[in-house]
């Protein structure tokens, strides 16, 4: 009977517990990683002002994309002024956008800076496979008029 509850723990332990333990590991990495990217573009923009920032973030093959976290920035109004992910955003207004399920992650992100910053989770088209997905990005207020933020993709 010993034997047969040991062999039953190994089993759980294995096939049960050990996964739970890696996706935990891999959400605290995930976000971790975007803070970091987060804070280290903020003290970029401190040091060498919006205009060089702005560029460098929206630089896709720059120092603020690491594989499918890059960085953006927005204006309270909702204007991108810098996105690694698709550049071509930058100068256009999106406050008004909608997801699919109604919201508007523009003011979901402006209102999150404004109180702070934190944790928001949205529906955004992945600049990598196309598709709209979940994605949950760290933002933070980045002066008096701007917020920054990356996050990443829920497959």
């Amino acid at each position: 009977m010993k034997k047969l509850k040991l062999v039953l723990f190994a089993f759980l332990a294995l096939f049960i517990i050990t996964p739970t333990i890696v996706c935990a590991k891999n959400y605290w990495i995930k976000r971790s990683r975007v803070k970091s990217l987060v804070y280290s573009a903020t003290k970029y923009f401190h040091r060498y002002g919006k205009n060089q920032a702005f560029a460098a973030f929206s630089d896709r093959r720059g120092k603020f994309v690491r594989g499918n976290l890059y960085i953006f920035v927005f204006n309270y109004n909702g204007v991108c002024k810098a996105n690694g992910g698709n550049p071509r955003m930058v100068g256009r207004n999106q406050f008004e956008h909608r997801d699919r399920h109604g919201n508007y992650p523009i003011q979901l992100l402006i209102r999150k800076a404004k109180k702070g910053g934190g944790w928001v989770t949205y529906f955004w088209k992945n600049p990598v496979t196309k598709k709209i997905e979940p994605k949950v990005s760290y933002v933070k207020p980045l002066g008096r008029r701007f917020l920054i933020g990356s996050g990443y993709y829920i497959p």
